[in-house]
């Protein structure tokens, strides 16, 4: 224990097992107050201890993964076919039970029958504006008409896409069993998931969105452009939690890379905006989008008033398991429950911007110069991600496997990086 907090990579790694432990294994076991201030205020002090660590590489050794791809692969397949089997117990199709899936096959079936896709969803008995974009559905289009299981589709998109950047931080581990570990790290997540919060994961797909991240991790450490921009698609078009954070990367380009690499990302970014999601369907539905923000604030409410199910007098579920700060706001912010997720929203803005604008103004600055690269984008990124997710009006257990996957990228870079784990960061 000692060893391992006496460096940042060591550190970064007994938060994830924390966070591991608070969030999929063992939810709220530190309390409602307790635990969500365990998930994410650790992570910025750790952050910030890591940008005065000196011992960097400069440059990380490569190495020849060789069997150990067939090893990755082979985890990857028993975890599908694991997570097939426990997914037989959890009808997808029920939107009573969850609406996510329902929702994303009601959208691409629209698509292909040339029906418009961004109109009222009444299918469920219920009024649902819909809140998906694009690429929060679009993935799963090509699968829509074949004999598979949306949620092990969205695994295995997750295990291709995130190989990239898997492969990139293998192969410049030092030690072989850090490799292995890195390779079968988002294996290793699932099946976490499925002895942890299996009714979560038997009604998601949120792997998907996890995996947008990865691709965007591996631009990061490959400073491509092109690769960030591709990435950042997905990610706008699917949950946009990282905008407020954005200026950090073109800010970097622009130092090290000049204005023409920023220029031709912006220009994939906005061109991708414009032909997946504005021209074929906001221009048509220009509503579309503010419905589907109002509805969120609608949906935070009615989890805020508690479930019909809940004995009166009983904290609302969804926000009394320990996963988010919602719990502090909804006990210690007077007033209505508008009131106290308007205050929730204020402090979550609020909160992102100020940590955008400062990790913006320390790479203007240069004020930690000495960092690799990667390890400053990466880091401002998982920091703010975990401030981010810690803040949501409801927090669902499943929200949470996409900083998690960046937790495991973060890690692996660290112990890719770090030259003298135990040398004090002093010297």
């Amino acid at each position: 224990m000692r060893r391992l907090l006496r460096n940042p990579a060591g550190i970064a790694l007994l938060i994830l097992l924390l966070q591991i432990l608070l969030l999929v294994l063992r939810p709220g076991l530190a309390g409602n107050w307790l635990s969500p201030l365990l998930v994410w205020v650790p992570v910025l002090f750790a952050f910030f201890f890591t940008l005065r660590w000196k011992a960097w590489k400069t440059d990380a050794a490569r190495h020849n993964l060789g069997s150990k791809r067939l090893l990755q692969w082979g985890a990857f397949g028993f975890i599908l076919f694991v997570s097939a089997m426990v997914f037989r117990s959890y009808d997808s199709t029920n939107a009573m039970q969850s609406d996510v899936i329902p929702t994303v096959r009601i959208l691409g079936e629209r698509l292909l029958s040339g029906k418009p896709v961004y109109v009222t969803i009444t299918e469920f008995g219920y009024i649902l504006p819909p809140t998906y974009l694009p690429m929060h559905w679009l993935p799963f289009v090509p699968v829509l008409h074949l004999p598979v299981d949306l949620r092990i589709w969205a695994m295995l998109l997750f295990f291709l896409l995130s190989t990239p950047a898997l492969y990139w931080l293998a192969r410049r581990q030092s030690a072989p069993n850090a490799s292995i570990l890195t390779l079968l790290a988002p294996a290793l997540l699932v099946g976490l998931y499925l002895l942890g919060q299996r009714d979560d994961a038997g009604y998601s797909v949120e792997w998907l969105y996890a995996a947008y991240y990865l691709l965007l991790v591996f631009g990061l450490m490959k400073e491509n452009a092109w690769i960030c921009a591709l990435a950042l698609v997905c990610i706008l078009l699917s949950r946009f939690s990282l905008v407020l954070w954005l200026p950090v990367l073109p800010l970097w380009f622009s130092m090290k890379k000049g204005l023409k690499p920023v220029a031709i990302a912006a220009g994939i970014v906005i061109a991708g905006i414009v032909l997946i999601y504005v021209i074929p369907f906001l221009s048509r539905f220009p509503e579309s989008f503010g419905n589907a923000q109002a509805y969120y604030t609608k949906g935070a409410l009615m989890e805020w008033d508690g479930q019909d199910w809940q004995k009166p007098g009983d904290h609302p579920y969804q926000i009394s398991r320990g996963l988010g700060m919602a719990w502090w706001f909804y006990r210690l912010v007077p007033g209505s429950l508008p009131e106290r997720i308007l205050a929730l929203k204020m402090v979550h803005a609020g909160g992102a911007i100020l940590l955008g604008l400062l990790f913006a103004f320390f790479q203007l600055r240069q004020t930690f110069s000495h960092v690799p690269s990667g390890v400053f984008l990466l880091g401002s990124l998982h920091a703010y991600l975990w401030y981010f997710y810690s803040f949501i009006q409801v927090p669902y257990p499943y929200l949470f496997i996409v900083p998690l996957t960046v937790s495991i990228a973060w890690v692996a870079l660290l112990y890719a990086w770090q030259a003298g784990p135990e040398t004090p960061a002093s010297e």
